[in-house]
């Protein structure tokens, strides 16, 4: 094995700081939600803000599950994420699959136009995903959320599957 270098030890440090440092910057908001929800009403908003608090308490935690329907709350997350999830992944590997094995006329420029979908961000949708669900009836309902997050990454996930079912040999 071929030694490291004193130049070699000092970049690989030298990255090894720069990568911590970014995972400081990155964990530190989720710290201040985590330290604030132990604390008091009073002390939510303190300037500066204490990252650990000084009386911590669990008086938020007891409200949020006991003033709020939030068994019906979470229920309704599990059912929403469960079922879209399931058909996001069957509609798009289905038309991956498709994409991958067979060759039909304007197969390319199908393609073409699903990766367009991956570079269109999500906000332009937002007017046309509302009207959808309004013409379909499905405003302030589950499926209404289903509809859409099952559609959401749909291009990103055919894009993924498809390079999957091209790697796998046809016999």
């Amino acid at each position: 094995m071929i030694a490291m270098g004193r130049r070699g030890r000092l970049t690989r440090w030298l990255a090894l700081l720069i990568a911590v440092a970014f995972a400081l910057v990155m964990l530190a908001p989720f710290a201040l939600m985590v330290s604030t929800s132990f604390k008091a009403h009073a002390y939510v908003l303190e300037i500066p803000p204490q990252l650990i608090p000084t009386a911590p308490t669990l008086d938020n935690f007891v409200e949020a599950l006991l003033t709020n329907d939030f068994g019906r709350y979470f229920l309704n997350s599990v059912f929403v994420a469960t079922i879209s999830t399931v058909l996001s992944v069957t509609l798009a590997s289905m038309l991956a699959f498709v994409f991958a094995r067979y060759e039909f006329p304007g197969r390319r420029v199908l393609f073409a136009a699903l990766l367009f979908t991956i570079m269109v961000p999500g906000l332009v949708l937002l007017i046309p995903q509302f009207v959808l669900a309004r013409n379909l009836g499905l405003l302030n309902s589950l499926w209404g959320l289903i509809v859409v997050y099952a559609v959401l990454n749909m291009g990103l996930n055919t894009f993924l599957l498809r390079g999957f079912f091209a790697g796998i040999p046809k016999e």
